[in-house]
């Protein structure tokens, strides 16, 4: 699942708790925003160390306390609390438990806290609380892990070799150096593949076909399930390509990214493959939907599951059409296999190399769309552009779904300098940890600032 910094996640009573406890792992959050709600209130004295303190001793110290009574009516509405344990717990096992808290800064309304763990590393935060003291907002927003030590490129891949499973890197400065490790490895990618989809839609427009302001009716045939916000929108509600475009991206919408993948086609998602130089078009055909992945690894019974593996592409179209197709997504999650673990993920996925990335990455930029660059830059984790920063531009991409997380980033310097940094890493037989892959994932954009002038 995909949280944006500045959406609500919206939990719908007919998904079930099966769909609820999914939604914990599908698409995780890249850099997890537990979003802020409106009821901010500015901060009582002595609130704000209060606050921290017990989200210091009990929330992220495994200690009992009461959901409920300790966050607002409007954060418990909005944020499931099997949801909001699991991103705790991750964020606190890779970390360790808290022991003191650090103030990092405070406004009139919200205060930054660094956790300090018992293990030397930090959960840096930021939360608000109501007007009667409840906490009304939290945001983790990094996990600092000082066994990660990161100042070259042969630390980078120390760290990177250390984590079980799969793992890949590549960064590279466009047409002049690069780092790599394994970066030719065929890698399962969650959703970084709408980059693909992104790729097509642009070369639809450009080609005069359609406009970024055209606009086509949300459908239910379309509709996915969550990471994103749009299958909760009506059916018959009219939304623009650039809306579709900009939801898949910034929040990894995939009721989006199903409705742009049918509006340009499949085939013609497929012919992106080749466009933006994906090293292994053959195992991303046929080029599945969110909802059709969904199916076939949670929905489908196993026999029909194994049957559309063995066939070959064109009767995997025909059992996507005449089978998978009329499962209904209240299905998913129904046929016995967990959902919150590693299911088929070298199998029944979306596929590249970390060099594949990047090669789709720099398409994307030598396609010179204005709007396709705006939307791939509206939410960047672990990257300021400033007056300050190095950076002049960044575009990400990032996906995940159990036991696979990705991120993508196209980058230019204040110099003019483009490159792009893309990272893997997979387990067929455990989740990874998302917080420990993210803290790597920042270090070795401050490496790439020295790759990247």
């Amino acid at each position: 699942m995909y949280i944006n910094r500045d959406e609500k996640m919206v939990a719908t009573k007919k998904q079930g708790m099966q769909s609820m406890k999914f939604s914990i792992r599908i698409y995780v959050t890249l850099i997890i925003a537990i979003v802020f709600l409106s009821s901010r209130v500015t901060f009582a004295q002595g609130t704000t160390e209060e606050t921290a303190q017990f989200l210091c001793t009990h929330v992220f110290n495994d200690v009992a306390y009461e959901y409920k009574s300790s966050f607002s009516d409007s954060f418990v509405k909005a944020i499931p609390e099997v949801y909001f344990r699991e991103l705790v717990k991750e964020a606190t096992e890779a970390a360790g438990p808290c022991i003191r808290t650090l103030q990092s800064k405070s406004t009139d309304d919200t205060a930054e806290y660094r956790l300090q763990s018992i293990k030397g590393n930090s959960i840096r935060i930021i939360f608000a609380v109501d007007s009667s003291g409840r906490i009304s907002g939290l945001q983790i927003l990094d996990v600092s892990l000082e066994s990660q030590k990161i100042a070259t490129w042969d630390d980078a891949a120390s760290v990177v070799n250390s984590w079980e499973g799969q793992t890949s890197f590549h960064v590279v400065h466009f047409g002049i150096a690069e780092q790599d490790l394994r970066g030719n490895e065929v890698q399962p990618l969650g959703s970084v593949f709408k980059l693909y989809v992104l790729g097509a839609l642009v070369d639809t427009i450009s080609s005069g076909k359609m406009k970024w302001q055209d606009q086509f009716p949300l459908r239910d045939e379309y509709k996915s399930l969550p990471s994103g916000v749009m299958h909760t929108w009506p059916a018959g509600q009219m939304v623009s390509l650039f809306q579709f475009a900009e939801n898949m991206i910034k929040i990894s919408d995939n009721t989006a990214t199903d409705h742009l993948l049918n509006i340009v086609g499949r085939k013609t998602v497929e012919e992106q493959l080749t466009t933006l130089k994906n090293g292994v078009p053959e195992k991303n055909i046929p080029f599945l939907t969110t909802a059709e992945m969904f199916k076939l690894k949670w929905a489908a019974p196993a026999e029909l599951a194994q049957s559309y593996l063995k066939s070959t592409n064109e009767d995997r179209r025909h059992i996507l059409e005449s089978s998978i197709s009329s499962i209904p997504l209240s299905q998913v999650g129904t046929n016995g296999v967990s959902m919150n673990t590693p299911t088929f993920t070298h199998e029944l996925e979306w596929f590249a190399s970390t060099r594949d990335v990047c090669s789709a990455m720099q398409g994307l930029q030598d396609k010179n769309s204005e709007e396709a660059l705006k939307i791939l830059a509206q939410n960047v984790p672990l990257i300021e552009v400033n007056e300050d920063s190095h950076w002049q531009y960044a575009g990400f991409k990032g996906g995940s779904e159990p036991g696979v997380i990705a991120a993508s980033y196209l980058l230019r310097s204040k110099s003019g300098e483009a490159g792009c940094v893309a990272i893997t890493w997979n387990n067929t037989l455990k989740n990874v940890n998302q917080w420990t892959f993210f803290d790597a994932v920042g270090k070795i954009l401050k490496l790439a600032e020295q790759s990247i002038l």
